[in-house]
């Protein structure tokens, strides 16, 4: 079951369901990914700034995950590799710092980026 808890009645089904469980069960709470809307927008960003940053936006995205969320390590096949930690790991709040970040970097760079709304995002 997945429970957003919006409401304090949503809260209270999400406990009722919990007390009517029998043995042991794990629970987990988290705060949800990031949204749709907030990708989209990161996505334009990296469109428009790409250019004047002088990398394509694919690899723009992966510069600005290596500085701004930083690096994770994984072996394969007995080789060790650092590698950008995934946007899609963020939460909405972590996301949101993403793009405020992302949009401090058009402001130092001159690039002028439309708001969020201009999208329709």
């Amino acid at each position: 079951m997945i429970f957003f808890t919006r409401t304090d009645q949503i809260k209270e089904n999400c406990a009722n369901e919990i007390r009517k469980l029998n043995g042991t069960w794990k629970v987990t709470i988290s705060q949800p990914r990031r949204t749709n809307s907030q990708n989209a927008y990161f996505h334009a960003l990296l469109a428009i700034i790409s250019p004047v940053a002088g990398y394509t936006p694919e690899d723009l995205k992966e510069v600005l995950k290596a500085e701004l969320i930083g690096m994770r390590e994984i072996t394969y096949n007995g080789k060790t590799y650092l590698l950008p930690i995934p946007s899609s790991s963020l939460d909405k709040q972590q996301y949101g710092v993403l793009l405020d970040k992302v949009l401090q970097l058009a402001n130092f760079l001159g690039v002028s980026v439309p708001a969020k709304g201009y999208y329709g995002l």
